[in-house]
């Protein structure tokens, strides 16, 4: 007992010292306070719960991993307090109904929010927090909230809109505003505008160094753009600055940026490398980090379509997968479904995905890469037809989606249906005609052809354009 109620003293100092450094306005109302922060209302009787809300929703505005036990602390604090169980609810999908049951009689636009979220109203979601914007513009957890949920939809250009929406009632002064820009940011690079989703995210970084949504902007869409080297000396010139004052960094940080770092070198060829990152960050058994699932699924496809040996890493990985999907991302269970693919024993969860699986197109898109497998010719023409439909896959961003790509141009190859190969490698490289690994992947398709000599200049193109760049063990 001593030792727990040290343990809440210490977090409590922890949370009062993050309190400091955001605006905090308290108005006494009856027995309760109306506090505000980062521009979301809240009330409740218990200072100490409406400290440890604060405390979350810091972590949250900023894509910190959310503190959920302190979070349950809050609604445990105050049977009353309406807006931590909507947080609870709204991220976490195992106590979505719980929360809903718990909010049903309040009438706050955030309890409306989850009703919709829990019967998957995605865009209703949508519609009532921007009636809360439109009341409340500098609500920057309403903004989050908005954000995050057309992403997990898929939304790409609903999501775009939310920032502009708001700005013009934002001044630079205010608490969150470089947070404001960072969503802005993330949302660009979703909807294919790399070039100005780095502006802004640079823009943000000069206001704030350390604020690590700029960084993983900033690094997407560096890769998006097909400048690893770039996106490399970004990871080494700011990963310092996301490090906290005691010199420690969060788990989720250094597993994100290491996953940024190792897809730089692949796109370079340091394949060996790229594994030994993915290693060294918890991919392997001695490691207490774990990667996020699409994370590593994405890392480890890529690597094996560039002839890596990554049986033994989707062995250990296959184990550290919770057997409960249905709060796994639609993104995530394609990526499930890819990582149990890959693995024979493992078939009879292949199957419990796609007969529970509610989505359509995750649904489609699922069966064509198991397909592959089995019969590649049908495989590769079923996920072709499917390929202008990538980008509606919520819960995942543009460098996971293109994983996808990577599959149907591989799986053009296996089952020898070269010109569509050729015809889709094209179309990729008209908007993306830096990436090397297309240039790699068309010398394939060009040689398989017969047309050696045209080969020859893609592969060339392709050493141009930095693969093989990467030492001893490139390819």
């Amino acid at each position: 007992k001593k030792k727990k109620k040290v343990k809440l003293v210490k977090l409590l100092e922890m949370m009062m010292m993050s309190m400091m450094t955001r605006r905090t306005v308290r108005m006494k109302i009856g027995r309760r306070n109306l506090t505000t922060v980062y521009g979301s209302p809240v009330q409740t009787s218990s200072s100490d719960a409406a400290d440890m809300y604060a405390y979350v929703l810091d972590q949250y505005v900023h894509d910190r991993k959310i503190s959920f036990d302190v979070l349950k602390r809050a609604v445990e604090l105050d049977d009353d307090f309406v807006h931590p169980r909507c947080l609870l609810g709204l991220t976490d999908d195992s106590r979505t109904k719980e929360m809903v049951e718990l909010v049903k009689h309040s009438n706050s636009s955030y309890a409306q929010a989850l009703n919709a979220y829990a019967e998957n109203r995605y865009e209703d979601v949508a519609e009532i927090l921007d009636e809360t914007l439109l009341r409340r513009p500098s609500d920057l957890v309403a903004v989050k909230l908005a954000s995050d949920v057309l992403f997990k939809a898929g939304e790409t250009k609903n999501r775009r809109s939310i920032v502009p929406r708001v700005l013009d009632r934002w001044v630079e002064s205010e608490p969150g505003y470089a947070q404001l820009l960072s969503i802005h940011a993330n949302a660009m690079i979703d909807d294919g505008d790399a070039k100005s989703a780095e502006d802004l995210a640079m823009r943000v970084l000069t206001m704030d160094p350390h604020n690590t949504s700029a960084v993983f902007a900033a690094a997407s869409s560096m890769l998006v753009q097909d400048r690893p080297r770039e996106c490399i000396r970004l990871i080494r010139e700011f990963k310092e600055s996301l490090y906290d004052d005691d010199g420690t960094i969060l788990p989720e940080v250094e597993q994100k940026l290491a996953w940024f770092w190792a897809l730089c070198d692949v796109e370079q060829g340091k394949y060996e490398k790229a594994l030994r990152r993915y290693e060294s960050y918890g991919g392997s058994t001695n490691f207490p980090l774990r990667w996020g699932l699409s994370d590593a699924v994405s890392l480890l496809m890529r690597l094996k379509l560039c002839g890596e040996d990554i049986q033994s890493h989707w062995m250990r990985l296959v184990d550290d997968v919770s057997t409960d999907v249905t709060s796994l991302s639609s993104m995530d269970r394609i990526h499930a479904v890819i990582l149990f693919n890959e693995t024979e024993e493992h078939e009879h969860k292949v199957h419990e995905l796609l007969s529970t699986e509610q989505n359509e197109l995750i649904g489609d898109i699922s069966k064509a890469i198991v397909r592959i497998k089995s019969n590649p010719e049908d495989g590769f023409h079923l996920l072709r037809k499917l390929r202008f439909q990538f980008d509606r896959i919520g819960g995942g961003s543009i460098l996971h989606r293109d994983l996808l790509n990577w599959i149907l141009l591989e799986s053009s190859l296996r089952s020898e249906c070269y010109d569509h190969g050729r015809a889709i490698l094209a179309e990729q490289i008209a908007t993306r005609p830096g990436k090397a690994q297309w240039w790699r992947f068309s010398a394939e398709i060009l040689f398989s052809l017969g047309r050696v000599s045209e080969a020859d200049q893609s592969y060339i193109r392709a050493l141009d354009l930095g693969l093989g760049q990467g030492g001893a063990d490139s390819h």
